[in-house]
This record gives structure tokens, sequence and C-alpha cells, in this order.
């Protein structure tokens, strides 16, 4: 079966804090620009009420919705309904700019094609393991053509879907852990 036969409306989910710097409200108003999917903001932070007055004036509103703070498993069940999963944020700090979210690998482990920011850390991933795409910036217009663009191409999508499930084999909590005792053990 492949990775998108059986989802009907296309569907865009972030997961995460809702904070300044995290590429919320150029999601929201880039959802104008991408006709027939849906976007699922997925957590709860500062400007949550802020973002929710946006998705309100957006021509978009219908497609936006909210679901607030979600356990795990409920987070892992809406991934897996998922079309595309999304990781912007501002370059407004070296921090940011050399990040890696945990966002990334939850994307990455559903089998879900993430858009991320055109940061070393994620370039150097994508490079390797085709488990998502970059954007150079933060506008509207490059969030919505870089979607549509993976909306448009479903054999990409199911693609990249088959990668990150070949992914997660090599970026996960257990070869990370063993990694990290071998460390200690050297050391002692």
């Amino acid at each position: 079966m492949k990775y998108l036969s059986s989802k009907k409306v296309p569907v865009i989910i972030y997961v995460g804090m809702l904070n300044k710097g995290r590429g919320l409200e150029q999601m929201i108003k880039s959802m104008k620009h991408i006709p027939g999917a849906v976007l699922w903001i997925v957590g709860e932070g500062d400007i949550t009420v802020e973002l929710k007055k946006l998705a309100e004036e957006s021509e978009a509103c219908r497609n936006i919705i909210f679901k607030g703070w979600k356990t795990q498993n409920e987070t892992k069940a809406l991934l897996e309904q998922a079309t595309i999963g999304i990781n912007l944020l501002e370059s407004s700090s070296e921090s940011y700019y050399y990040s890696l979210a945990n966002k990334f690998f939850d994307y990455m482990h559903a089998g879900l094609p993430s858009l991320n920011m055109d940061f070393p850390e994620y370039r150097h991933i994508i490079n390797k393991y085709e488990v998502g795409i970059t954007i150079d910036g933060l506008s509207e217009d490059n969030i919505a053509d870089a979607i549509n663009s993976l909306l448009r191409n479903k054999g990409k999508l199911d693609q990249m879907h088959t990668v990150c499930m070949k992914a997660k084999q090599f970026y996960n909590w257990e070869l990370e852990a063993k990694k990290l005792s071998d460390l200690v053990m050297r050391m002692f």
C-alpha cells in the first residue's frame, strides 16, 4: 500500500511549542495559497491566542485547526494521519541556526516527510536521507510553494515516506544511547 493512498485530504502538521520564531505566523498566512489542505497545530505556548486570532482572520480559517496539547500516543496517532510535518524557525540566533529539533525526528519516525529551514544540520541529514525538503526563507510564498510542490508530487511523498522508514533505523535513541554509553566507558 502506498503511503498516500489512504489519505484523502492532505494534512500539514506542526507539533511543538507555540512560541515566536517558529514560523507559525507565516505558516498560517501561507494556508490561503495551499488549496485543499488542512493545517493541524498541536501544542500550546505564549502566542497561542495571537495565532488563533490570525487564523480566524485568514481566508483559510476553516482549514486551520488548533489541537492543543496531546499525549504522546495521541500525537503519534495524529502524525500517522498527516501528510507533511512542519519544522520552521527564524534564523534569529545561532542556537536556532545550528539546532536539530526533536520534531524533525518525530516526523521521520512517523514516516512523515517534513518541511525544514535550510540550516546546516537539517541540510546534512536531508542530503544523506531525503526525509524532507528545506527552504531558505520564511516568507508565506516560500512555504506555500514548497508544500504545493510536494503535494503535487505524490510519488515523491511516497518515496520520502519510504526513506523516512529506513532513516529511522539510523536515527533513534537506542543507537544514540549505545554511543553515549561507549563514550562514558572510554572515559573511565
